[in-house]
């Protein structure tokens, strides 16, 4: 009869496994992180629509779809500024 092995344990003290605290990311990198392009886009009505979008490309793209819709259309750089990080 062979006997029952079981998987190895795994070696959790190894420098090379990452442990919460190092994957954790600073919040000084969530800060740099937050930032974005805000469309405005004025309506027939004489409204404004207002959209964040975190990539350049994103926001030109809409920025190009409203204006082929007739409309009014401006593309801002956005600085979020963060109130708190909630994990």
């Amino acid at each position: 009869m062979s006997e029952k092995r079981s998987a190895p344990a795994c070696n959790e003290g190894a420098p090379n496994h990452p442990t919460a605290d190092d994957s954790t990311p600073s919040e000084a990198a969530l800060l740099a992180a937050a930032r974005g392009y805000c469309v405005i886009v004025t309506s027939a009505e004489g409204r404004y629509r207002r959209r964040l979008f975190l990539s350049l490309h994103s926001a030109e793209k809409a920025v190009q779809r409203a204006k082929a819709r007739g409309l009014y259309a401006a593309m801002v750089l956005a600085v979020i500024v963060p109130t708190g990080v909630a994990e």
